[in-house]
Formats: structure tokens, sequence, C-alpha cells
């Protein structure tokens, strides 16, 4: 974030305020807000706050929440964000120019709101940073906790792959052309655990999958995030798919791929070895049929 001031003054100023068209080209100079410089000099009144920032950033408002239902409204040191779903207020320390963002939570034993801070703006200077942090967060609050974090990556690599998705709590179910599977989130570990269904003769719908019987994924990497295991999951169906074709059309690039191709490899020469078997006792019931005809 670039500030400007002369080398007259010890007054700073923000991009956009209009006291820096009466300084001298000749004595303008411009410096980054985050190199340290502003601990030792003073902060314009005019640009540097917060109804300040709100004017010249409002006409973004639409373009960062787009369809989200929201309204804003500017008081005397801070912007209030109210959507659906939560209340946020943000502010500006004029001394460090640093935007501060909370979050306004219940609770219980006070029976009030309290003020909560959201570390994830970090330290950062510029209003465009919180709207954008308060605007993801409004697109997946009605995602369960614990997906919340991935939601927006799932949601995406399904639809591109074609492959249906269901929350549920601490679930999110998962219906391919293969197989049902569901991603389930441990508490006790904090870690999310793959669990398969293969279709049995036929596809299964939604409301099937949730209540159908599922094995753990075993050869999976722990403490993946959903969104990989998901990935997992359509390379998994996809390597199923080449395997109805042929084994041989498997990839053998990692090490993981190899060893899928090995295991291929040496289920076709079991499947080979029981087909001749049968074979063979095909042949021998056809003998004493035909010796038991011939009596």
């Amino acid at each position: 974030m670039i500030a400007q001031m002369s080398s007259k003054s010890k007054i700073y100023h923000r991009q956009g305020c209009r006291f820096i068209n009466r300084i001298e080209e000749k004595s303008l100079v411009s410096f980054d807000l985050d190199d340290g410089r502003i601990k030792y000099l003073k902060p314009c009144k005019c640009c540097c706050n917060i109804k300040f920032l709100y004017n010249e950033y409002r006409e973004n408002l639409k373009d960062v929440f787009r369809d989200l239902p929201i309204w804003t409204e500017l008081k005397e040191d801070y912007v209030g964000v109210h959507t659906d779903w939560y209340n946020w207020r943000i502010g500006l320390s004029e001394s460090s120019q640093e935007i501060r963002l909370y979050l306004e939570e219940w609770n219980e034993e006070l029976q009030k709101d309290l003020l909560v801070r959201v570390d994830q703006v970090g330290k950062s200077k510029n209003l465009k940073t919180a709207m954008r942090y308060i605007a993801k967060e409004e697109r997946v609050a009605f995602y369960p906790c614990k997906y919340r974090k991935y939601a927006i990556g799932i949601e995406y690599l399904a639809k591109k792959r074609g492959v249906q998705i269901e929350f549920d709590d601490t679930d999110l179910y998962i219906l391919t052309d293969m197989a049902a599977w569901k991603i389930s989130y441990v508490q006790y570990f904090d870690r999310y655990k793959l669990l398969h269904c293969p279709f049995d003769g036929k596809p299964l719908t939604m409301e099937e999958a949730k209540t159908a019987h599922y094995h753990v994924q075993r050869d999976v990497a722990k403490n993946q995030s959903p969104y990989n295991h998901l990935e997992y999951i359509v390379k998994h169906d996809e390597a199923k798919k080449l395997m109805q074709i042929s084994y041989k059309k498997l990839p053998k690039v990692t090490k993981q791929q190899k060893k899928y191709y090995r295991q291929a490899e040496n289920r076709e020469k079991r499947n080979s070895i029981r087909r001749v078997w049968n074979l063979f006792a095909e042949l021998e019931a056809g003998k004493v049929r035909y010796a038991n005809r011939m009596d």
C-alpha cells in the first residue's frame, strides 16, 4: 500500500487524498506503508481514517459481495457489515494504519454480543482485504463448520467432474457413476476419514447412500483435507473405468500408481487362472454328462 507525503512535512497521505494535489511535484515522496516509516510520521486527518477508506471503496461492494444480501453502515470509528449470518465491524488503527476486523458473537453466559477479533486479516492496511474475507465467510456460512474452509473448492471440483455431493452435519456424501463415498470428520483425531461403498448391481440414490454400509478406504494418506479426498475419489474411479477396459491402460508414473498397476496385474493373473480352472471344470462336467448319455 503506497502512501505519499511532502519532503517538507511529516504528515503522510493515502492515495486519493485531496491534499496530495497541493504538494509540489519535486517535493512529493512515495513510500510503502509497510516499511515502518509511519512510526515516525503523522497520519493525515482527512484520509487516514475509516470513513475515507469506506467512501473510497464503497463502489466495489457490489462486485465483492455480488448476490450476497448485505447492508453496511458507517459509524464514527468503524464500518458495520450486516448479513443474514453474521454482523461484522471493521475499524482502523490510526497509528499503524492497520485494519481491525471483528465478528459479533453471542455469549450465552453474559447474554450479550461480544466482539471477537479476526486474526486472519493479519496486518493488512487495505479495506479490500477485510471485505473479501467477509464475503468468503458469508458464502460458506451455511456449510457444516468443519467443511467451510474447503467448501468452495469441493463444490468447484464436484461440478467440474460431474459428481453429486451433499453435506450432512459432519459428513460429506459423494456419488459418482461407480460408487458411493463418504467423508466423515473424526473429532477425536481431528481428521477426515474416507469411506467407500461400491455399487452392487445398480447405482444408489443420495438418500440410499446415506444409509448404505461403508468400509474405510485404507490406501489414502491420513490427515488429508476433504478436497484431497475428493481428488482421490475422482482418480480412483477413473482408474476403475480403465481397468474395465484393460489394466494395461493404467498410468505407471508415481510410486502409488505403480503399486496399483501391480495389484491390477496380479488380480488379472488370478482371474485368468480362475477362468482356466473353470474351463477345465466345465470340460470335465461335459465328459461326465457325455459318458452318462453313452451308458
